[in-house]
């Protein structure tokens, strides 16, 4: 049996989660079957791509019509974030470092002014959908060469904001408790959930179905594994926003991209090495040199807590 290269390994990996991004339900032995594969090799490298990082989701990400995302200044960075995690409506909540202190998505009203320490806001408004672009396999060196090459060839540029429709489901009991099931971890088996709940294949069948409607499925990849990489939000103020999203798809993480009224928020996962977040920030300000960008602010976010969270202790 010949031994992978640390490159086809790589490859490998980047193959599996391909597949999985179109379809979340593809079974390891299908994807060895496309790939003419072993599926013990399959299995062995999925996994190990799952247990350090590589591969995170397929999670499900709700549209939820009262949905808001804020950016915050406080005194206490800490203390607030120890405070917001208690709160009710908080979704999630993230210590930053950058043009914010805090941010937060949260369902519900939450009067950050009466806060203790509360400076200012740099801005609270309705989330609409997220989305995640497929990644690319590429390096950051010619994922930035391929970058820098699209900011010469922006003569015939067409401005382009999305306009996502949001919609909330109206799922009877069974649907939501598939729902609540599955929300962490799509590839669950279904017959695990039958054993305490007798609903129907074809039902669940149909909920699948419905499922783009409602959620965005969530499926990262991140090459060095999650925590090799520094979490950066940009807020972007743009009249060219496919635009943004189709260059920050060459980059070899995943990103998250949330819509607001007048923002579009990109959630980066960065290389750490100096040399690549300087060539970044350089492409950021050509963007803002050419007008492409109206307005740019960042942040690195430092740690981040979910009510999920509280449910996995």
């Amino acid at each position: 049996m010949t031994r992978l290269s640390e490159k086809e390994k790589a490859f490998l990996k980047y193959q599996i989660y391909s597949y999985r991004y179109k379809d979340p339900w593809i079974s390891n032995k299908k994807v060895a079957r496309l790939l003419h594969r072993s599926i013990s090799t399959v299995n062995r490298y999925a996994q190990q791509a799952e247990q350090t990082g590589q591969f995170w989701g397929p999670t499900l990400g709700l549209f939820h019509p009262e949905r808001k995302v804020a950016l915050l200044l406080f005194k206490d960075k800490w203390k607030v974030f120890k405070h917001l995690r208690e709160h009710p409506s908080i979704n999630y909540v993230c210590v930053c470092q950058g043009d914010w202190d805090i941010m937060t998505v949260h369902d519900g009203p939450v009067d950050f002014s009466q806060i203790t320490g509360y400076q200012g806001k740099i801005m609270e408004r309705a989330r609409e959908q997220v989305f995640i672009p497929k990644v690319t396999f590429t390096t950051w060196d010619i994922g930035f060469e391929k970058m820098e090459t699209l900011l010469t060839q922006t003569e015939h540029l067409q401005k382009y904001t999305f306009n996502p429709k949001s919609h909330h489901p109206e799922w009877d009991e069974e649907e939501w408790e598939m729902f609540y099931y599955f929300r962490s971890n799509l590839r669950k088996k279904f017959s695990t959930l039958r054993k305490k709940r007798p609903i129907s294949w074809r039902k669940y069948k149909e909920w699948k179905e419905s499922l783009e409607k409602y959620c965005t499925i969530m499926i990262e990849y991140y090459p060095k594994g999650y925590l090799q990489y520094d979490s950066i939000t940009f807020c972007f103020r743009t009249d060219y926003e496919r635009y943004i999203v189709e260059l920050l798809s060459n980059l070899p993480t995943t990103f998250f991209v949330y819509k607001t009224e007048e923002y579009l928020l990109a959630n980066l996962f960065m290389s750490q090495d100096y040399k690549h977040q300087t060539r970044f920030y350089e492409i950021i300000s050509h963007l803002l040199d050419q007008g492409i960008v109206a307005e740019c602010m960042d942040a690195h976010n430092i740690i981040y807590y979910t009510p999920s969270e509280k449910e996995n202790e």
